[in-house]
């Protein structure tokens, strides 16, 4: 009796062990940079060069994660006519919360304040947008563009 009930106590703090391991390696936060370019969105792979949004996908693993989700603007360098420009502001469509002028993020070949440019994702789908204009609200075509973000979940 004194065997089974030991064995009983001991099986149990083994299932409690195990059960305190997955909830702290669910409960791990990761980080990833992750880029995108003027080539790599869904319009350029169809061959629509003259496209002026842009539709990329975030990884599965960022989708999935059920941690809280952010989403750090790093930079974005682009060029228009072969030319570097500063007038030109980046919009992306995860951005929910705080949708000023359009969703928009930071300015394009400006550092972005990494304090402020952060953004909270509470949203399951895995699409967004990105799309460029000038200070007038007009849309720009950039010959090129990367954009860098973190990603923490």
């Amino acid at each position: 009796m004194q065997l089974k009930m030991s064995l009983k106590v001991g099986a149990y703090r083994v299932i409690e062990r195990c059960y305190y391991f997955c909830i702290k390696l669910m409960q791990t936060t990761a980080k990833t940079y992750f880029w995108v370019s003027k080539e790599t969105s869904k319009e350029a792979i169809a061959g629509r060069e003259d496209a002026k949004v842009f539709t990329y996908e975030f990884p599965p693993e960022f989708i999935a994660s059920r941690n809280p989700k952010w989403i750090v603007i790093e930079e974005c360098k682009a060029t228009f006519k072969d030319h570097l420009v500063g007038n030109v502001i980046l919009h992306a469509s995860f951005i929910h919360r705080d949708h000023y002028l359009d969703h928009a993020c930071c300015f394009v070949n400006e550092e972005a304040n990494k304090d402020t440019a952060k953004y909270e994702y509470n949203s399951n789908t895995a699409r967004f947008e990105l799309w460029f204009t000038d200070l007038h609200g007009e849309y720009v075509n950039m010959d090129a563009f990367v954009f860098r973000s973190l990603l923490i979940y």
